[in-house]
């Protein structure tokens, strides 16, 4: 019994020797944490994933989540060239698959949920023939010049395929242009609602400055002291009288007869110097503005008799 102890107690596996220290060499594999080692799977984004429309639906403009959308699908029983292209596709389809006579083919898919993508040669799984498409050249196919019923239906398949291909592209792009469209007419419509707001704000300011004005001139403020600008009147042109300018005939001064001088009367000639001072003021009216003109009486003949005399 004492040995048996012993062996209990200095055994490999025995709690004592965990608790002492460490796994012995003898541990089995299971005792080690592998899922601590294991790296965490990354998140996959939803932007990443690929995603599957519903092909009819596709064909009118639609676009509707694959996945359990067939039973409310409104175009299920559509007889149109495009849907029934999806129809024959669907049909080759199902007469080419063989995963049901493959036992192996449920085990072979991965335990991870990603889905690997390793795709086979047509031709050669038509007849039973797993070949991977990768370094598979189609000249060198065993399966390239069959005629059978199977690699005919592939080929249908094929054509079909581009068809559709080809009709899906088009779409695109027609989707594309209506896109670019209708991004640049909103952008026109932007820009003309823009430009008229802008010139809208603009009268405003303007009518607004128009009606501050109109009421400053209206409601005057008494504080401001106006400068009135001074007002010189025009200078109007000077024209002298036409009585003034017009020269009238010379009058000659006769002085009347005093009892010294003799009767006749007595004509004074220009060459004298009269004193102007010495004749009355009643001969005003015989005075002229304008300058003394007097005719020169040539020869002189005195009139008095005695100065005559020799």
């Amino acid at each position: 019994m004492d040995e048996k102890e012993n062996n209990q107690s200095t055994s490999p596996g025995s709690s004592r020797n965990s608790s002492s220290g460490g796994y012995s060499s003898c541990s089995t594999p299971e005792e080690v944490d592998v899922v601590a080692f294991t790296p965490r799977p990354e998140p996959v984004n939803e932007d990443d994933q690929k995603r599957y429309f519903c092909q009819r639906c596709l064909n009118h403009a639609e676009e509707h989540p694959r996945k359990g959308h067939k039973p409310f699908c409104q175009y299920a029983n559509c007889e149109c060239a495009d849907c029934h292209m999806v129809e024959e596709r669907r049909r080759l389809n199902n007469m080419l698959s063989l995963r049901r006579l493959d036992p192996n083919h449920a085990a072979s898919r991965s335990t991870t949920g990603k889905k690997i993508r390793d795709p086979k040669c047509a031709l050669c799984s038509a007849h039973g023939n797993k070949q991977p498409l990768r370094g598979h050249k189609k000249a060198q196919c065993p399966f390239l010049k069959c005629g059978c019923h199977l690699c005919g239906l592939v080929e249908n398949r094929r054509t079909l395929m581009a068809r559709q291909i080809k009709l899906r592209r088009d779409q695109q792009k027609q989707r594309k242009a209506q896109l670019s469209a209708a991004a640049a007419a909103l952008a026109t419509t932007t820009n003309i609602a823009t430009k008229s707001l802008i010139l809208e704000q603009s009268n405003s300011e303007v009518e607004q400055g128009f009606t501050d004005l109109s009421e400053q001139l209206i409601t005057p403020d008494h504080n401001v002291k106006v400068e009135e600008p001074v007002r010189v009147p025009p200078l109007l042109p000077v024209f002298p009288k036409p009585q003034v300018m017009e020269p009238r005939p010379p009058v000659p001064i006769i002085f009347q007869p005093t009892a010294i001088l003799p009767t006749a009367p007595m004509f004074i000639s220009p060459m004298d110097n009269i004193d102007l001072r010495l004749i009355s003021l009643n001969y005003h009216h015989m005075m002229n503005p304008v300058p003394f003109q007097f005719t020169p009486m040539l020869p002189y003949t005195p009139t008095l008799p005695f100065l005559s005399a020799p």
